[in-house]
């Protein structure tokens, strides 16, 4: 349905998928999870529901949602571009995450412009957002988050 997104667990054994769970993700609008990261038996997910960013923490082990949120501003926001468990240092225990997409919010010149958001993985807070804005379309596709 395109009212609703879909995140599942499947497993292969060589001859046969198993699915070992799966969760929807409904809106009035369109919900598209369009990237994946696990660490630890946690799922970071990103994407866009309904012209706004969508970014969550999901349990791996059982699907069960820690949280899912959309963010966003006045335009059309979209985090397609990757999630990362940000590395702090504590490589086992990261306690961020980044997504980098576009947003229409508040650009110069209407256009699109390249956004990168870190989350706090425990709660769901905006840390930080930063847009990247030149004089064309601009878009980030990929994303690795390190301690410097």
């Amino acid at each position: 349905s395109p009212n609703k997104g879909w995140l599942s667990k499947i497993h292969y054994n060589g001859t046969s998928w198993n699915q070992l769970w799966t969760s929807l993700y409904s809106n009035a609008g369109a919900v598209q999870i369009a990237s994946i990261a696990e660490k630890n038996n946690t799922l970071a997910i990103s994407g866009t529901v309904n012209g706004d960013a969508l970014i969550g923490s999901i349990n791996g082990t059982s699907g069960a949602t820690h949280w899912v949120t959309s963010i966003g501003g006045t335009g059309s926001d979209y985090l397609e571009g990757g999630v990362v468990f940000k590395n702090d240092g504590s490589l086992n225990n990261p306690n961020e995450i980044m997504a980098v997409g576009n947003t229409y919010s508040g650009t110069l010149s209407g256009g699109s412009a390249a956004w990168y958001v870190l989350m706090n993985l425990n709660n769901g807070t905006l840390r930080k957002s930063v847009t990247l804005d030149g004089t064309s379309v601009d878009v980030a596709k990929n994303v690795i988050a390190n301690k410097v």
